[in-house]
């Protein structure tokens, strides 16, 4: 009996009770009335704010997660997709609020993690709106603030000029694979791909571990990975 109860007590078993409490939530509130999805988000803001710690820490990522399932394009209706996202939505949520709970010993890690992921929300976010210059704003905006408060947890200074160069290097990925003539997926696939190979680099900056190595490597597998990816969309294409 003690031995359970100090399981229950874990850190690590609420914080994953509390992703998969959201995902649950989150399944049934998609698609339903405005009053389900208030009290989904009245719940999410009560888990960011239960334990009072570091509010304010990761304020912008918990609410973009969050925001990506109420204006994101997905298909509510398919099954496969809803389970997707909110399994994604509860693991991001998890690592953040892992982070500014400082249940994890390497919470910069954990952090780095769910920004890798809400990258590809905004990437998603940008290829499914059919407005590119709405779309590129929107983007380019919210990578400017996630990558401020991505640079802001590492302690890296000057965090707002970091965070424009880097939310303006990957905006340009994100046009380049918008004109390459490649499906949909293609076009994911391939930005998405050399957003997150730079924002290691980035990483890696920060960390002050960067060596020429590093760059090469992320270099070669950017140019293998773009050359599969076009190849596999141009032979779907044909």
């Amino acid at each position: 009996m003690e031995k359970l109860s100090s399981v229950l007590k874990s850190q690590e078993l609420k914080l994953a009770l509390k992703a998969a409490l959201l995902s649950a939530a989150a399944y049934f509130a998609m698609g339903e009335g405005v009053w389900l999805k208030a009290a989904f988000v009245v719940l999410a803001l009560w888990l960011y704010f239960r334990p009072a710690v570091n509010l304010g820490r990761f304020w912008f990522s918990y609410g973009l997660n969050l925001a990506f399932l109420f204006f994101a394009p997905w298909d509510e209706a398919n099954l496969m997709s809803r389970l997707l996202v909110v399994v994604g939505f509860g693991l991001v949520a998890g690592l953040i609020l892992g982070a500014k709970n400082m249940v994890f010993i390497r919470r910069l890690a954990s952090y780095q993690m769910a920004v890798f992921l809400l990258l590809g929300e905004l990437v998603y976010f940008f290829f499914s709106v059919t407005s590119g210059a709405y779309a590129l704003a929107i983007s380019s905006v919210g990578f400017i603030l996630l990558m401020k408060e991505y640079y802001a947890a590492a302690g890296s200074r000057p965090m707002l000029f970091h965070a424009v160069v880097s939310a303006l290097i990957y905006s340009q990925f994100l046009w380049a694979a918008s004109v390459l003539p490649l499906v949909n997926s293609g076009k994911i696939a391939l930005s998405l791909t050399l957003i997150l190979l730079m924002n290691d680099i980035f990483a890696h900056r920060i960390g002050g571990n960067l060596s020429g190595k590093i760059i090469w490597r992320n270099a070669l597998v950017a140019v293998i990975s773009a050359a599969f990816i076009i190849g596999l969309s141009a032979g779907r294409l044909s």
